[in-house]
C-alpha cells in the first residue's frame, strides 16, 4: 500500500518537498478548482512556474496574482491548445522561457453536462476521446522534448469529474478512468528507459470551484461520506508524485 501525504504542513505552510524548489514546471488548466490549487501548492514549494490558461478572464488574473506572490518565478501563457499545432506553439514559447522542463502537469475536467439522459454509445465514446485527447498529445510532446534534452522528467495528468449519477454520466466517468489508466501504463512503459515518469490522478467528485452554496449542499447529499475531496488535498497528492519520494512510481493512476 502506498501512503500519499498531503504535501504541505497546515501548521507552518512550509513546503514538505524541498526537492521541488527551483524545479521548472509547466501546468496547463490552472484556471480554477484543482488546477488552481495545484498551482498554489507548486508555488509554495518554490517551483519556477509556467501557467497556461485556455482563455483570459478574472479567474486567470486571480490565480496568477496569488501564485506570483510565492513562486520562484512565473510566466503565464494564454490560448487554446486543442490541436497539435497549438501545442507545438506552446512548447516553443515555454522553451524560450526555460531551457527545459522538469515537470509537466495537465489538469482538466470530465464534462458530463453535455450529455442528455438518452446519450448514444457513439456520443459517449466521442466524449471520452475528446476528454483525453489533449492529455495524450501533451504527454507525448512533453516526453519527446524531455528525451531530446536528456532530462529525466515527470509528467502527470489530473482529471476530475463532478458527481453525476445519471447512467450515461457514470459510464463516461468509468470509461475515462479506465482509458486513462491504460494510456498512463502504456506511455510510462515506453518512456521508462529514458527515466521519464508518467502518472495520473483521477478524482470522481472533486471540487471544481464553480458550485454555488446550494449546488454544493445538493452535491454532498449524494455522496455517502457527505463531502468530496478538497482541491488542496488533491494538490498534495500531485506534489507527492512530482517529488523524489515517488521516483520509483510510474505508470500509476491514483483514483480518488
Amino acid at each position: 500500500m502506498t501512503v500519499l501525504p498531503l504535501g504541505l504542513s497546515p501548521a507552518s505552510e512550509l513546503p514538505a518537498y524541498p526537492d521541488l524548489a527551483g524545479k521548472r514546471v509547466l501546468l496547463t488548466g490552472a484556471r480554477r478548482g484543482v488546477g488552481a490549487a495545484i498551482a498554489r501548492a507548486l508555488a509554495e514549494a518554490g517551483c519556477r512556474l509556467v501557467l497556461h490558461f485556455d482563455r483570459q478572464g478574472g479567474q486567470m488574473l486571480r490565480v496568477a496574482g496569488r501564485v506570483g506572490k510565492k513562486a520562484e518565478s512565473l510566466r503565464v501563457f494564454q490560448g487554446p491548445i486543442e490541436d497539435r499545432a497549438a501545442l507545438e506553439r506552446l512548447a516553443i514559447a515555454v522553451g524560450h522561457a526555460f531551457s527545459g522542463l522538469d515537470i509537466v502537469i495537465r489538469a482538466s475536467e470530465v464534462d458530463t453536462t453535455v450529455l442528455d439522459e438518452n446519450a448514444e454509445e457513439d456520443e459517449i465514446d466521442d466524449l471520452v476521446c475528446d476528454t483525453l485527447q489533449i492529455p495524450a498529445r501533451l504527454t507525448a510532446l512533453a516526453a519527446k522534448r524531455m528525451r531530446d534534452a536528456r532530462l529525466q522528467g515527470t509528467i502527470i495528468n489530473v482529471l476530475t469529474a463532478r458527481p453525476d449519477r445519471r447512467p450515461a454520466a457514470a459510464l463516461v466517468s468509468d470509461m475515462t478512468r479506465t482509458t486513462l489508466e491504460t494510456m498512463t501504463r502504456q506511455l510510462a512503459s515506453c518512456e521508462a528507459a529514458h527515466g521519464i515518469r508518467i502518472n495520473a490522478v483521477y478524482a470522481a467528485g472533486a471540487e471544481s470551484g464553480g458550485d454555488s452554496e446550494g449546488e454544493g449542499r445538493r452535491r454532498n447529499d449524494r455522496i455517502p461520506l457527505g463531502r468530496i475531496g478538497a482541491a488542496r488535498q488533491l494538490a498534495g497528492v500531485v506534489l507527492h508524485l512530482c517529488s523524489e519520494r515517488s521516483r520509483s512510481i510510474s505508470g500509476t493512476t491514483v483514483a480518488l
